[in-house]
């Protein structure tokens, strides 16, 4: 038989075969590579959002269930200030807080102003009533209003 019409490859054709194959496998796996890393660096993205999502509403809900609400007038439509309360379940420590408010000069009936430094005004007679979200809103009120009555009227309920 002569080479030429020899039907076996050659020791060229075979290293040819063989470098074309090795360098087939090796674009699949580099390929894989690549789905496996975009598939868990895609997971991890997701993951990394639901978590900062979490973290981003438990952050919310705490600045609120952490607030008190001072109002200038007896109407929940009033200018009011959002204030820190370090005890958001106690009604005294939310009366102080807005008392400070008044004290500085932030609220006086009806407005709500920039705090003065060194002011001293006058507070007037204040009230607790539970917001619709369970915050304390605490209300100047006219002599004479009972809480249950006056909360009643700003169809709240008193704070515990």
């Amino acid at each position: 038989m002569n080479k030429e019409t020899s039907h076996w490859p050659t020791d060229a054709d075979l290293e040819r075969i063989h470098l074309a194959t090795r360098g087939s496998i090796s674009r699949h796996q580099r390929r894989q590579v690549r789905v496996r890393t975009a598939t868990i660096g895609a997971g991890a993205i997701l993951a990394l959002g639901a978590t900062a999502g979490a973290v981003f509403v438990k952050a919310s809900s705490d600045a609120v269930a952490n607030s008190t609400y001072c109002y200038s007038a007896d109407s929940k439509n009033a200018d009011h200030v959002q204030a820190v309360n370090t005890d958001p379940l106690s009604t005294t420590t939310a009366i102080e807080v807005c008392s400070l408010a008044w004290t500085n000069g932030s609220l006086t009936w009806g407005e709500r102003h920039q705090p003065k430094p060194g002011s001293r005004n006058p507070v007037p007679e204040l009230r607790a009533c539970l917001r619709p979200d369970n915050v304390i809103g605490v209300f100047p009120s006219r002599a004479g209003d009972t809480l249950e009555g006056f909360c009643d009227r700003l169809d709240l309920r008193p704070a515990p």
